[in-house]
């Protein structure tokens, strides 16, 4: 059976709540949201008079539940600790940190996290087996957790008086964007009575679009502030994005359930993500938060009885070196100064196909304007190269491994 074939009514909410309501399906992304944190400070304190934290808990508690049985919980110590430091160490510095969080990992491979009202916060399998880092699994809760602190699900719940008991239930358990980008296959699971009926209730959608913005903003200064490298949510969401295209789970614009489809990512609020590190002064770098954008050495035989050492990056050769010492130093020595270097400018400064260089003449790789490989006249000699020529063979092989890397980070491939 489909993984959310079985889901009760409950989960049919993020449907209209996330979907491209026709009305307005022509406005996108381009919608009007908070950034500044002290008027958010000043909202969160309005809107904490307006609702009770208790009846909030309430609500969330028996939301969850109902979650937990759709999907099943994960006994999985070792990432329910993860999950639960890190949703700790956002919590202590975000604006709400009286908030108790309550963790679980859903039973599915489909990757994805919701918030539930009262502190509730959920994340599934496929999300785990996902992410890259701590930070990327970061940048993901502190999104989560964003929503809960702007009361999003409240706030929506109170937009519409046309609920009813259940009906209000279920709406602020599942908040606004509460999945990080929707899925599909959800209205598989639903007939059409049920989307008209939701339809029928009027809710825009873009709503969801200006809460979504809202956590991701949110959310990034969260994670900044908590100590993780904000670069992680972007990273993530865009191999989510990825994630999605190959296994179709947004679907086409002219889909007749477009209209009811939950919210996709786009390009456009990826790039809104991207401009928060300009805006903040930070720097973005994909390497400190992927797997792969590292440079290794090892000891190979390139021939019958002729070993020599190389750096890889990404795995990929992009540099063999003479088994002659050189400077005093043996081939080994000189393998890992090279690997090492890289690696250090990598991590301070990061690294894409664009930031580097080659100086041909003189026989320099660079990385941001610095020398990160010298090419040695005696390494080209193994080759049977000039040095100008194996200098222009080493810049080429590098761009290739950092282009797989990138890749690697952005479609988990």
């Amino acid at each position: 059976m489909a993984p959310w074939r079985s889901l009760p009514i409950i989960f049919a909410f993020l449907i209209p709540l996330l979907g491209a309501w026709p009305a307005i399906a022509q406005d996108d992304d381009d919608v009007d949201y908070q950034r500044d944190p002290a008027t958010i400070r000043q909202d969160i304190q309005s809107w904490s008079q307006r609702w009770n934290a208790e009846h909030e808990r309430k609500v969330g508690e028996e939301v969850a539940r109902e979650v937990d049985k759709a999907y099943g919980l994960v006994d999985w110590p070792e990432q329910m600790q993860r999950v639960t430091e890190i949703v700790n160490r956002l919590a202590k510095v975000s604006d709400r940190p009286n908030v108790q969080y309550d963790v679980g990992i859903l039973d599915t491979g489909i990757p994805n996290a919701m918030a539930i009202t009262g502190g509730y916060i959920r994340v599934t399998r496929g999300l785990l087996d996902m992410v890259q880092s701590d930070d990327e699994l970061a940048g993901v809760l502190g999104h989560e957790m964003a929503h809960n602190t702007l009361f999003h699900g409240l706030r929506q719940a109170e937009r519409d008086a046309k609920w009813q008991k259940w009906e209000m239930i279920a709406l602020l358990g599942i908040l606004v964007g509460a999945g990080l980008s929707g899925d599909a296959g959800v209205l598989q699971s639903l007939d059409l009575v049920t989307l008209s009926m939701f339809a029928r209730m009027g809710v825009l959608s873009s709503y969801s679009r200006r809460y979504e913005h809202e956590a991701d903003w949110t959310g990034l200064r969260y994670t900044h502030e908590a100590g993780y490298n904000a670069t992680g949510f972007y990273t993530f969401m865009e191999r989510l994005m990825s994630y999605e295209l190959t296994n179709q789970v947004v679907l086409p614009r002219d889909d007749p359930g477009r209209k009811w489809d939950s919210h996709p990512l786009t390009t456009q609020r990826l790039a809104e993500i991207r401009s928060y590190f300009s805006q903040q002064g930070l720097t973005f770098n994909r390497a400190a938060v992927c797997d792969g954008f590292v440079a290794t050495v090892r000891q190979s035989e390139v021939a019958e009885g002729l070993r020599v050492w190389e750096v890889l990056f990404h795995n990929q050769v992009v540099y063999q070196l003479s088994s002659e010492p050189v400077g005093g130093q043996s081939p080994g020595e000189r393998a890992q100064s090279i690997a090492d270097r890289i690696n250090s400018l990598v991590q301070r400064r990061g690294i894409d196909v664009p930031s580097l260089g080659i100086r041909k003449s003189s026989g320099v790789i660079t990385l941001h304007g610095l020398a990160c490989i010298n090419v040695d006249e005696v390494d080209a000699k193994l080759l049977g190269m000039s040095v100008p020529d194996y200098t222009d063979a080493v810049y080429k092989a590098f761009r290739s491994a950092v282009y797989a890397a990138e890749r690697t980070s952005r479609d988990g491939l």
